[in-house]
């Protein structure tokens, strides 16, 4: 089907490579766009906290995987001192998990509550081994959230050099870039807004969209 669409517009580079190999065709269809973010709606507003933040939907252990959740708990053991919060995970989920008692796991919470989540860490950690462009990462940097995640599909793209991009499955590289994160100054956090805000803000998906549609019209 993804052959015949008139076109594809995945959010991430990482993903239009992966749908030419799945389809086997040359994705002349396809243009990535990425997300784009309301930098109002996603700002800083709280003094930071010395805790490591992870959102995702996580409602059963194929998401564990994906999500990267188991690797995130090695993680927390090997930091004893430090606070984590995962947000999203499902109860049956969690009781199954093996929890260290450094993190506190929620499931969903109202989004309000998330924003002032997201204020107040001071870090963001996306351990997913897969991954489009993930909008609670970027919505984390917009609150000024130092980044530290996986080196796969969009991730890279939204972090690039304003935070930690950690190759593979590597507990002992994760733990150092958090500690690093967790001790680096507030301007950090700033350099990590100014990103999001410089290279996906919602105006330019909104214009990139509306011309790719009058394009497709035009040429019926």
């Amino acid at each position: 089907r993804i052959r015949h669409a008139d076109l594809v517009l995945p959010v991430a580079e990482a993903l239009a490579q992966e749908a030419m190999c799945l389809a086997g065709y040359d994705g002349k269809n396809i243009e990535t766009l990425p997300t784009g973010y309301d930098s109002e709606r996603w700002k800083p507003g709280a003094p930071k906290e010395k805790f490591v933040l992870t959102v995702g939907a996580t409602p059963d252990f194929v998401r564990v995987k994906k999500k990267g959740i188991d690797i995130l708990l090695r993680t927390a053991k090997r930091l004893p001192e430090v606070p984590f919060v995962v947000i999203g995970i499902a109860p049956e989920v969690q009781r199954r998990l093996e929890i260290p008692s450094n993190v506190q796991c929620f499931p969903f919470v109202p989004q309000d509550e998330l924003t002032h989540y997201y204020q107040r860490a001071k870090v963001f950690f996306q351990p997913s081994r897969h991954e489009g462009m993930p909008n609670t990462l970027c919505e984390a940097m917009l609150c000024e959230c130092i980044p530290v995640g996986a080196n796969v599909y969009g991730i890279p793209a939204a972090i690039g050099p304003a935070g930690y991009l950690i190759d593979g499955d590597d507990v002992a590289a994760y733990s150092g870039a958090l500690a690093q994160a967790l001790a680096a100054p507030a301007s950090a956090g700033q350099t990590a807004r100014e990103r999001i805000v410089e290279l996906f803000p919602k105006e330019k998906r909104e214009e990139r969209l509306k011309s790719l549609i009058a394009s497709l019209i035009d040429n019926r």
